[in-house]
């Protein structure tokens, strides 16, 4: 579970952005799609900002990447945040989360994305399940790759999620919730 109301009550950070990314830089989170995600988005949208929050064994990969696909001005690293508040601050900011990842175990990142207020676009791999946290109100599921990705993206981008749709899909996730629903169990 979350905590919605923590999430609601943090200012979104001054540093805007279209994309962003938290976790740690390892290669089943797949940032490598995001960075060549960009690199297609740019040829229509040069201005398009990503942040890449997290650090890791991938990290130094990916930026010779960024700089090899001509992204590097697009995409700032952030590095490991040791506040999670900034990680929702900056989400705060941005247009919508990006998790490309072929394993994750429940998506709370996800979760915590639509608290924030933006949609979610993820892929849909079986031992992906933050895709089954996603629906048409709440974000997109992408097959895996960077087309599909870019057009995912581009899709969030070219359309409406409004934020009070994405932070409803997140209460449904949130500790009070939660409690009430074990608490109807047990009564």
């Amino acid at each position: 579970g979350i905590d919605v109301g923590q999430i609601t009550r943090i200012k979104a950070s001054s540093t805007q952005s279209d994309i962003v990314y938290a976790g740690r830089l390892i290669e089943y989170k797949h940032v490598d799609l995001i960075l060549e995600a960009v690199a297609i988005i740019k040829k229509e949208h040069p201005d398009t900002r990503c942040l890449i929050i997290g650090d890791g064994p991938q990290r130094k990969k990916l930026e010779s990447l960024a700089v090899q696909l001509g992204v590097n001005t697009n995409i700032k690293f952030m590095g490991f945040l040791e506040n999670h508040d900034d990680i929702i601050a900056y989400m705060k900011a941005s247009k919508m989360f990006v998790l490309p990842s072929t394993r994750e175990g429940f998506g709370s990142v996800a979760i915590e994305a639509n608290a924030a207020g933006i949609p979610v676009v993820t892929v849909d791999v079986p031992t992906n399940a933050a895709r089954k946290l996603i629906y048409k109100a709440n974000g997109v599921i992408t097959e895996l790759g960077s087309k599909e990705l870019a057009l995912g993206i581009s899709q969030v981008l070219q359309n409406t999620y409004p934020s009070e749709l994405c932070v409803a899909a997140a209460r449904r996730y949130d500790w009070e919730h939660i409690a009430q629903k074990m608490k109807a169990v047990f009564a």
